[in-house]
């Protein structure tokens, strides 16, 4: 292999390492599994079923998915945008409607309803009091059946079952941890991947469990002599290069020290990667049953990587300090209106000038100050935005956001990735962007 072929991935290449190749799992990707139906998790366990004796898992990755799979599958339970809470709940409705009809009985001052239609609300409500009840017990009965799925599979685990199956790698002995944590204080301060990105949030010798992996899968690969794919669900700038248009291809500086290590090949494929490809690569007779349940999860993936894109590239919150208090907190764009008032300024040698302005108001969770941002925009010529400024009396801005990408003018807004106005999707991007990322996702 040339100094050059090991970071490019050819058709040949590939075929090579989906024939020989040892399949090697991080942690990420094995607690992905959790987040699934039971259809789905049957599905999954098959292909660790399949790939059985061609599967390998490190001592560390082993040990982080025990640590973590209790919390991983109670997830869907403690998380609020799940099972651990809803936003609908229809007994909220009722009691939002007793008040409303409370509020507008007194007719004396404001505000009131004629008495005639107030009396045909009542009615109304009363008609709907019991259909919203029985919309309470459907959802109470599906929460709880869930709960219990979901809490069984504590006990009963057919995950955990099928990867205690598979080959685990041997853990590192006393003299070889402290070399390691030598060695991984040099990288770090030198932020040679991977793991100099966990320094900041973990402690002790968990900083270094990225590159315990790695480590680990570098001696397996050296004295087995086999060449690896390794799933790494953990996208990140310490495994991956960051490309925003660019198919996600690994850390080129852990490609070389591969190869000098162990001379032999490897390759890193994200969780829903791996799934497409192994659709496509290992269809066998005791698989075929299962392959719409995988093209169903494959294709739930995709949108969530699309989601994490879009997040890692495209900043959604504003950082404030309150003046009244001190408190710094960050203030969500989800949560603003952007009733955005668009003023023409007139017309320059390149077109049309436009200032576009809205206020959001947001509430210091520390002393419940309201605090008034002001947002101003100015776009010259027409799509292209040239300047822009937020202001707050109330309040230090501690960080922006970029006010190109909520700025609503008729039915065009401006692109996420490429910063063009035009009709967008539900995730913000443009036709053209839309399909060069379902490109870059779906390319072989």
């Amino acid at each position: 292999m040339s100094v050059y072929d090991k970071y490019i991935l050819t058709e040949k290449r590939e075929d090579l390492l989906w024939d020989k190749a040892i399949f090697v799992f991080d942690t990420s990707a094995l607690l992905n599994f959790y987040d699934f139906n039971d259809e789905a998790k049957n599905a999954l366990c098959k292909i660790l079923e399949i790939l059985k004796e061609r599967i390998w898992i490190p001592a560390q990755v082993f040990c982080e998915y025990q640590k973590g799979r209790e919390k991983v599958i109670n997830k869907p339970i403690t998380d609020s945008n799940k099972y651990g809470s809803t936003s609908f709940k229809p007994s909220n409705t009722i009691n939002d409607f007793k008040e409303f009809i409370e509020k507008n009985k007194n007719n004396e001052h404001h505000p009131y309803f004629d008495n005639e239609e107030l009396n045909r609300l009542q009615e109304l409500f009363m008609n709907m009091e019991p259909l919203l009840n029985k919309a309470q017990k459907l959802i109470d009965c599906q929460y709880a059946k869930r709960k219990n799925e979901i809490l069984e599979l504590l006990e009963i685990d057919i995950i955990k079952n099928e990867i205690e199956k598979l080959y685990i790698g041997d853990e590192l002995s006393s003299e070889e941890m402290l070399s390691l944590v030598k060695e991984g204080e040099v990288r770090y301060r030198n932020s040679i991947p991977p793991g100099y990105k966990d320094k900041k949030n973990k402690v002790g010798t968990q900083i270094y469990g990225d590159l315990i992996i790695w480590m680990q899968i570098l001696k397996f690969a050296q004295v087995k002599e086999k060449n690896i794919i390794f799933i790494c669900d953990d996208v990140k700038q310490d495994w991956y290069e960051e490309a925003q248009r660019k198919m996600l291809q690994p850390r080129h500086e852990l490609l070389h020290e591969f190869y000098s290590y162990t001379k032999n090949d490897i390759w890193f494929y994200p969780f829903e990667k791996f799934l497409y490809h192994f659709k496509q690569k290992c269809e066998t007779k005791s698989l075929i049953a299962y392959i719409p349940t995988l093209e169903r999860i494959v294709s739930y993936l995709q949108t969530q990587t699309r989601t994490k894109y879009l997040l890692q590239h495209f900043h959604n919150q504003i950082a404030l300090k309150c003046h009244r208090c001190g408190e710094e907190f960050e203030a969500l764009t989800e949560d603003f209106c952007f009733e955005w008032i668009d003023e023409y300024e007139g017309e320059g040698r390149m077109g049309a000038m436009y200032y576009h302005s809205a206020t959001e108001i947001v509430t210091c969770p520390k002393c419940q100050q309201d605090i008034f941002l002001n947002l101003n925009i100015w776009e010259y010529p027409q799509g292209i935005y040239t300047n822009q400024v937020i202001t707050s009396d109330d309040a230090d801005i501690l960080g922006e956001i970029d006010l190109r990408y909520f700025v609503k003018s008729g039915d065009y807004k401006c692109c996420v990735r490429c910063g063009r106005r035009a009709m967008l999707d539900e995730e913000g991007l443009c036709e053209y962007c839309a399909d060069e990322l379902d490109y870059e996702i779906n390319k072989e």
